[in-house]
Formats: C-alpha cells, structure tokens, sequence
C-alpha cells in the first residue's frame, strides 16, 4: 500500500509485504507514478495487467525486486479524488475482473479508514493549536459551566491569580469575588444564560490565591456543543496597573482642586484664629489674673498658634510652599504631642509606654509639620484601639539605627488587612467610619517625611496590631 506524496509526484509505500519471494528493495525508495500506476490515478479505477514480466515497466524494476508476473492497482479515493494505491501481485492463473472488483472494494474500506485516520490527525492538530493559542496567550482565557464551577484557565490566567493546573476543578465564583461582587457575577451569568453572550465588558476584584486583590475586565460568551449550550468562555485583562493610573489621576485632579481652595480656607480660618491669638495675648499681658486662669489662657493662646501653623503646614503640603527647617530633638517634638493628646488618651482608656534614648542625636526638620506627621500616627493608633476594645496600650519607642534616627509607634488594635496595607498612604483612602476622616492624614505625613529625606512604613498583622516607623537622616550640622 502507498499513499501520494505531498507533493502529487510520487508514491510513499506504507506496507510491503513479498509474499516470502526474495525481495530486497529498500522500502523507503519512492515509487514514481507512471505505467499501470499512473493509469490508476489518473481513471480512478482499478486496473490489472497479467503478463506484466514481459512489459517494458519491467526495465524500471529496481535490482533486488520480487519478481512480478501480474499486478493489480486500486485507487484510495477519498472525496473522488486518488490519495493512494492497493497494490496486488502474482496471483496464479491471473487476475479476473471479480477480483477487480473485490478490491476495488476493499480499496473503498481502505479509503473510509483513512479519511477517518486524517479526521482525527487533523482534529487531534487542530485541538493542539487551539491549545498552543490558549495557554500562549497573554489575556486571561478560561471555561467555567453555567454554576460558576471552573473547566479550564489558561497560563495567563493561574499565574495572575496564583493558582495551579490541578487546583482548577476546586474553583468557582465564590472562591474569587466578594459578595458584592459575587452578585454582579450572577447576573452577568443570568444575562449569558438568556442572550448567549456578554454585551459589554465587565469589571471585576478578583481575590488572588495569597488573599491579595487584582482588577480584571472581562467578557464572555456561550459555547455550544451539538446544538445545546455546553459551558462559557471568556476572555479577561489584567487592569489593575490602569486602575492605579486612574486613580493617581483622579486624585492628582483633587489634590490640584484642594490646592486652588487653600488659600480661601486659609484666609477664613486664619482671620477669627488672628482675633483668638491677639485677645488672648492681651489678657495674659495683665497682671491681674489668677494664676489658674492664666494657666487656661496660655493654653488657647498656644492651641490658636499651633492651629495657625497647622493652617500653614496644609497650605505648604497644598501648594508646594517651602518651610524653614531647624535641628530638632524627636524626643521633644513627641513629647509635646503627647502633652496635647493626654486628655483623650486617659478619657478613652488609652495607656502610653515611651522608650525614649536619651542621647538620640538631632534631626533636621521643621518642627512643626512633623509634629503634625507624630500627631496623626498617634491619633490613629488611639482611635483603631478604641474602635476595637475601648482600650490599648501604645507603645513609642526611638533609637538611633546606623545613619537615622528611628520613632517607632506599636499599638495593640486590630491591625491592617493585607489588601489595605498598600493603599494607607494614599490620599483620600481611609478605613475610618464616614465622618471620621478623609483620608488626607497618612498621605501628608508620607509626604512630610519624605520631603525630610527620611521613610515612613508600617509594620502589621491582622489582629495583633500595627507599628508605624518614621526614620529621620541625623543632622550634619
């Protein structure tokens, strides 16, 4: 038996079989079409010749041949056209046109089994393209049934979400998306499951395998198998770099609309503040006063002050402004926030532990904005810990590491969860009640201490508290 080579020129034998006559022709030599073979390509029907060793095709024998008395040639047809041949020879007595026929039928089944062969070749090539594509692709592609229940994802897609091959059958819908947006993903399936396809894209948080956060835009369409919907595949992106693009943009754009209202804010506020500051120096002039009252009005008079610097420090954070810097004791600028703070820290149960290095050496800064920058961790440390158990036990610790003077600041609230731990120093992100901040404080200190050449970071664990760490470069001078 010999198939057609790619090329139509010649014939490529697959089966030999001699009969046990001697033969020692090499198998892998082609067989050209021509004579009785050509004829059988060329008619498509089947042909014999019984006084084939006197013919002159007997010349372009090769040596080592079998011996060949008569022969007969059946064409494989497949889609009426000749692929191949079934070739017979040295039958005694010669061949009929019965046998003619015989074989023209076996060449039939011979034909069907190869088409049937090349079927599953070329589907069997086919699904492997389709899967080189598949897990080449650097979009999301993945196969889940009409329950959410995951088929099949993509390389793309387990990398992104830190998932395994194998892991594939335990995940669904719910493994990935919050409950809010768990309930977008069930209509969108309810939308598939009525239309057959998805009819704009779709944005989704889905929640990585370490429990951190991607955003993904997908779409989606229905699959159908022998007529009936089968499963739904979809095609997603990773948007999570353009989300923080917008964000930053969104914020760049509110930021510049602060900046544009500070100066009005200032000016109103600085004007009653301007009243507060100069009665109040007027009464401490007198010499009249109770000590306890004059006690009382030194303290609005520094708290006015300090609320016109604060006024100053926004504006310098608004704006751009540049602020006079001095060598500075830490020890010192926290212990005149904690002086502020002692009030609402024993109102609200809150105990202060400090360790403090006595001979911590100066740091260059303007005094007041990084009193600002203690005021707000402090703050923030007082209020998670009251939200928790209406107590806590902050714990201030400062020491000089290498080059840098280091503050820490370790409560013993609830912590920060991991999908919030990069996003604290955003500005306008909070995960305070609404009404108890807008985001801006942890943001300005970042900026603050970073404008001072030094770090900001937080150290956390959900449930086990949180440590903030400003680290400082010692001053030269």
């Amino acid at each position: 038996m010999a198939l057609l080579s790619k090329d139509g020129a010649e014939n490529e034998v697959l089966f030999l079989d001699p009969g046990g006559l001697p033969c020692t022709v090499d198998q892998s030599l082609p067989m050209p079409i021509r004579g009785l073979r050509g004829e059988a390509y060329r008619t498509g029907k089947t042909v014999y010749d019984n006084d084939f060793s006197k013919s002159d095709w007997m010349r372009f024998m090769p040596e080592g041949h079998v011996t060949l008395d008569n022969v007969m040639f059946a064409p494989l047809l497949i889609e009426g056209k000749a692929v191949g041949l079934l070739g017979m020879a040295n039958k005694p007595r010669g061949f009929t046109k019965n046998d003619a026929r015989l074989v023209s039928t076996m060449g039939e089944f011979v034909s069907v089994a190869l088409r049937n062969s090349r079927a599953v070749e070329s589907l069997t090539n086919s699904e492997e393209r389709y899967r080189a594509l598949f897990d080449r692709s650097l979009d999301l592609v993945y196969l889940h049934d009409f329950e959410g229940n995951f088929i099949d994802a993509n390389n793309a897609a387990l990398n992104l979400l830190g998932y395994k091959r194998q892991e594939i059958p335990s995940l669904n819908f719910a493994s990935l998306l919050s409950e809010e947006q768990l309930a977008k993903a069930l209509e969108m399936l309810q939308e598939l499951k009525e239309t057959g396809t998805q009819r704009e894209m779709t944005e989704f948080k889905l929640k990585r395998k370490d429990d951190n956060f991607v955003c993904v835009e997908t779409n989606a369409s229905v699959i159908y198998h022998a007529g009936k919907p089968y499963a739904i595949q979809g095609i997603g992106r990773d948007i999570s770099e353009r989300k923080k693009m917008q964000d930053s943009l969104i914020i760049t754009d509110r930021l510049a609309a602060l900046g544009n209202m500070a100066g009005g804010f200032a000016h109103e506020l600085n004007n009653p503040l301007t009243s507060v500051i100069g009665y109040s120096q007027l009464l401490l002039d007198r010499k009249d006063l109770p000590q306890d009252v004059r006690n009382d009005l030194t303290g609005i008079y520094e708290e006015a002050q300090r609320a016109s610097e604060v006024i100053k420090d926004f504006m310098a954070f608004a704006l751009k402004r540049p602020q006079q810097e001095q060598p500075s004791d830490i020890n010192d600028l926290i212990k005149d926030v904690l002086k502020l703070r002692k009030h609402a820290q024993r109102k609200n149960n809150i105990t202060v532990k400090t360790n403090f290095d006595p001979e911590l050496p100066l740091v260059t800064v303007g005094p007041v904005r990084m009193r600002q920058v203690f005021l707000d961790i402090i703050i923030n440390a007082e209020y998670f810990m009251f939200e928790a158990h209406e107590k806590g036990t902050l714990t201030i610790t400062t020491e000089k590491v290498g080059d840098v003077v280091r503050a820490s600041f370790s409560d013993d609230g609830p912590g920060i969860s991991p999908e919030n731990v990069g996003q604290i120093f955003n500005p306008f992100f909070s995960t305070k009640e609404i009404g108890q901040g807008i985001g801006l404080g942890l943001s300005i200190c970042h900026s603050i201490v970073t404008e001072h050449g030094g770090k900001i970071h937080v150290e956390t664990e959900p449930g086990k508290g949180a440590t903030f760490v400003v680290e400082l470069p010692i001053s030269r001078e």
